[in-house]
């Protein structure tokens, strides 16, 4: 039935069985329905199915012009096209995610807005849009008034404010939650990785990003180890790759092989430097959506399909 539904062996033997940790997603639900309903067990799935929380991706890197933006947007997209529930947080005040889907006319309130939410003004279900008239595809937005100075907070509990006043509120709602950082180390970003369950780090190949990866890697430890809390590195994905320059062919191996001794993981899948990549946002569209056939969508769908095989392993 499982090679059949176009799912790994055992994956439903070992939900049945109860194994620690194994769950069905909405992708294996969504390929076991026909399924199971040819076979006459079409109320299956609501008795073995238990509601779970959505995982939280942290798109994080402290250097901007990197490529942050547009991963968090290809990200979730693919991963809702494959079934999933997504929402996206634009946590930068530049609001970059944001503006990539909604126009001046068409911009939520600011009493709508992520600030409203982490001030405990909204229940932040109230501050979530579809960010392309599809379900289970949503935003909440963001506007240059997101700055530490203008939340609400107790003094001391601001790290957890995310999670406690945001995520915990709308997590059972979705498969994933995938957070766009600030290009810093700051205090958004600090949020993010204390809420986060794993981070993805897009890196282009150059010196310095070899330089910047050590100082990403220490903050993550850091969160691990002071604030106690488990968050792991999905993997470095090598951004705007250009292949005409040799020093991006050397930077690359450069970053694989450090990575490699640090028994952190390189995904498989380069995104190449492209120019309909950096057109998409200014049609209000990921690149997936605006020129499928383009080298930069190619690159995203193949990324994505590596790292939802990388999450089904560890799921089953």
């Amino acid at each position: 039935m499982e090679i059949e539904a176009g799912i790994s062996r055992q994956t439903l033997a070992k939900v049945l069985r109860g194994e620690t940790g194994r769950r069905l997603n909405e992708a294996h639900i969504n390929r076991l329905i026909p399924t199971l309903n040819n076979y006459g067990f079409s109320t299956f799935l609501e008795n073995i199915q238990k509601k779970d929380k959505a995982e939280v991706i942290a798109v994080f890197n402290h250097k901007g012009g990197v490529g942050k933006t547009t991963t968090t947007i290809n990200l979730a997209r693919g991963l809702h096209r494959n079934g999933y529930r997504v929402l996206m947080l634009d946590l930068d005040g530049q609001a970059n995610l944001s503006t990539c889907f909604f126009s001046s006319e068409e911009y939520p309130e600011k009493n709508e807005l992520l600030l409203s939410a982490l001030n405990d003004e909204i229940d932040p279900k109230d501050a979530i849009y579809q960010a392309m008239d599809e379900d289970a595809f949503d935003i909440i937005a963001t506007d240059e008034n997101l700055i530490e100075s203008k939340l609400k907070a107790v003094e001391g509990v601001k790290d957890v404010l995310l999670k406690k006043r945001v995520l915990d509120k709308v997590d059972m709602d979705y498969d994933y939650i995938v957070l766009d950082c600030p290009p810093s180390l700051g205090f958004f970003t600090n949020c993010a990785l204390n809420s986060a369950d794993s981070v993805v780090i897009p890196v282009i190949p150059e010196e310095m990003s070899i330089q910047g990866l050590s100082k990403m890697i220490r903050a993550i430890s850091e969160i691990r180890e002071l604030k106690d809390h488990e968050i792991d590195i999905d993997g470095v994905l090598i951004t705007m790759k250009d292949s005409r320059y040799a020093t991006h062919e050397e930077y690359e191996l450069a970053i694989r092989n450090f990575l490699s001794s640090a028994g952190i993981r390189v995904f498989s899948n380069v995104i190449r430097k492209n120019a309909q990549v950096a057109e998409a946002p200014a049609h209000k569209l990921p690149v997936l959506d605006y020129k499928p056939n383009s080298n930069g969508s190619k690159d995203y769908h193949d990324f994505i399909q590596e790292y939802i095989d990388i999450k089904e392993q560890e799921t089953v």
